[in-house]
C-alpha cells in the first residue's frame, strides 16, 4: 500500500511543480497527487508564490505544436517561475501520440 501524507508527517516538502502539456495532464497529475493525500491546484495562469498547493499542476498548452515551437512554450511559461522554491516534474502525453 502507497504511504499517504498526513499532518504528522514530520518532514517539510517543497511543492511540487507540475508542467504538463496540456489541461488534461495537469489534471491527471494533480488528481494523482490528492488521491495520494496531497493538497493540489490545477493553475490556469503561472502562479505567484508561494505556492497555493503542495503540488501545483499548470499547462503550457503545448502537446499538438511542433517540437521547436512546443519547447519555445514551455520555456516562456517556465522561465518567470524559475526562482519558485519547488520540485519540478515535467508531464508530457502519457499516451504518445
Amino acid at each position: 500500500m502507497a504511504h499517504t501524507h498526513t499532518d504528522s508527517d514530520a518532514v517539510a516538502m517543497k511543492p511540487l511543480l507540475i508542467l504538463a502539456d496540456d489541461l488534461t495532464g495537469a489534471a491527471d497529475s494533480a488528481a494523482r497527487c490528492r488521491h495520494a493525500g496531497f493538497s493540489a491546484a490545477i493553475l490556469l495562469q503561472p502562479p505567484q508564490p508561494p505556492l497555493p498547493a503542495d503540488a501545483n499542476a499548470l499547462t503550457s498548452d503545448s502537446r499538438h505544436l511542433p517540437a521547436h515551437d512546443a519547447a519555445k512554450r514551455v520555456r516562456a511559461v517556465a522561465a518567470p517561475l524559475a526562482d519558485l522554491d519547488a520540485v519540478w516534474y515535467k508531464k508530457i502525453d502519457s499516451t504518445l501520440r
